[in-house]
């Protein structure tokens, strides 16, 4: 293998077990949507056998979880967009997220048995019924025979940051709409677990805690008594020796100012490790070494000058164990999931 990732299914074991005691009157939504965030689907829903829904992003995803024999409920969370779709969830009892008009047109079709969880808009302005249509809608799915609504449901769009402000405004708009309908209800994402526990309600919605990353701002795993599910690893494939004022890589941007020794791993850009990645380190050895020069396509080079005893074909991580993704994110101005939901199909992924 070039490049892997290992993927520890006791962490995600143990960060489910972590939701069910945050949130002990809640069911649980599993996320693994978009390739378990970068983590393998089928292995991770596989681990995850415990939670009683899986959220995925496409309907391949929840056919795929279908067609390998996983029974556990599932939930499409951008929601049918045809009737030919409709009709799929119908025949592989798939439940899907509802939040416009168009959706309630195509429900009148519905000729089998269907569960669905009605969205609504209270600030994140992407996807939800608004306010004003909110009640029309409650009343017009109630009315259809085959349709039942399994949840009101809506989404937090700053719950991750320290400042409740934003939250409070849209618990009180959805507090609004569903206060006359006794039905379940779903509102807490990772963040919102941590940092509302009385708004975890009936459903909880966890995606990237289970995969032992912080989801609150500036946030680490271990804050949350989470474990790191992936740890990216490659090789050394090439040792160089550079004399003072050597550069390495494309735009010569890394320059030599001592004799040095440079190592070349097997990963790159393509592999989806970030191209601008020139204050980044890697762990080698069991001690932290900083990248030197600019991440091209297949290779990436770090500087092990005094690293002692590096050889062909050591180990290196790029994040995970010994090296926090959260740290690697700040580092680049950007958020963990963008790391791991970039990793290209060219990454093993090795289940422990």
């Amino acid at each position: 293998m070039r490049s892997w990732a290992e993927i520890n299914s006791k962490a995600l074991k143990h960060n489910l077990a972590q939701v069910k005691a945050l949130a002990p009157q809640s069911k649980i939504v599993a996320m693994v949507k978009t390739n378990a965030y970068g983590h393998g689907f089928l292995q991770c829903a596989k681990a995850l056998e415990a939670a009683d829904y899986f959220g995925v992003a496409t309907l391949e995803e929840a056919l795929t979880l279908r067609n390998n024999a996983i029974n556990t409920p599932i939930l499409l969370m951008p929601g049918f967009q045809t009737q030919e779709e409709m009709e799929l969830l119908e025949q592989y009892q798939i439940d899907s997220v509802i939040y416009d008009p168009f959706q309630l047109e195509l429900l009148k079709q519905a000729k089998k048995p269907l569960r669905v969880w009605l969205k609504f808009e209270t600030g994140m302005h992407r996807l939800g019924f608004t306010p004003e249509f909110a009640q029309t809608a409650i009343q017009e799915v109630s009315k259809m025979p085959n349709v039942k609504v399994a949840a009101l449901m809506t989404h937090f769009a700053c719950a991750d940051l320290d400042d409740p402000t934003m939250s409070e405004k849209q618990m009180q708009a959805f507090e609004k709409i569903t206060a006359n309908h006794p039905l379940p209800l779903s509102v807490s994402n990772s963040s919102a677990i941590l940092r509302y526990p009385n708004w975890n309600y009936d459903f909880v919605r966890p995606g990237m805690m289970l995969y032992g990353v912080s989801p609150l701002a500036n946030g680490r795993a271990e804050d949350h008594g989470i474990l790191p599910v992936m740890t990216l690893k490659t090789l050394v494939i090439r040792l160089m020796e550079l004399k003072p004022g050597d550069t390495v890589g494309y735009g010569a941007e890394w320059k030599a100012t001592r004799h040095s020794k440079i190592a070349v791993l097997a990963i790159g850009y393509g592999d989806g490790y970030p191209r601008k990645a020139n204050n980044l380190q890697a762990l080698i050895h069991g001690k932290i070494v900083p990248v030197s020069g600019r991440t091209s396509m297949d290779y990436l080079t770090i500087d092990v000058t005094d690293i002692a005893d590096v050889k062909l074909h050591d180990e290196v991580t790029l994040w995970g164990e010994g090296l926090p993704i959260e740290d690697i994110a700040n580092k680049l101005q950007t958020s963990a999931y963008a790391l791991l939901s970039n990793l290209s199909s060219r990454i093993a992924r090795v289940v422990k």
